[in-house]
């Protein structure tokens, strides 16, 4: 008859890197590799169109100590680098409408002035 040997109790997290680790039986690690592995993706392609880029990955721990029990409640935040977007010029009209077309702007009379494929040049 085998007797069961009782499971050795895990280590402590001894180090900040261990905590990470066993927060959330390893998800939280899991998700912080992938959110640091996207940040990195978008800025490099942030990077090729302006030459320098800027990102940042906050995480916070909120912790809740009780009669020897320590509860902690991960949370991250990854702010990528926003694009920067186009510009597009409007003009606004009598009644608060938006034109591309200046309001103020005649309209220049346009006639055909093409030369005729006929012949020679006079």
């Amino acid at each position: 008859m085998s007797e069961t040997q009782p499971t050795p109790p895990a280590p402590p997290a001894r180090s900040f890197s261990m905590f990470i680790a066993e927060s959330e039986d390893g998800r939280l690690h899991s998700d912080l590799t992938d959110a640091l592995q996207e940040l990195v993706e978008a800025l490099r392609e942030a990077a090729q169109r302006t030459g320098k880029a800027a990102g940042k990955l906050d995480i916070s721990f909120a912790l809740k100590f009780d009669d020897g029990i320590v509860e902690t409640i991960a949370d991250f935040k990854v702010k990528a680098p926003k694009l920067a977007r186009g510009r597009t010029i409007f003009w606004a009209t009598h009644d608060n409408q938006l034109t591309k077309r200046n309001p103020a702007q005649p309209d220049l009379p346009f006639r055909d002035v093409s030369v005729p494929r006929s012949g020679a040049i006079a």
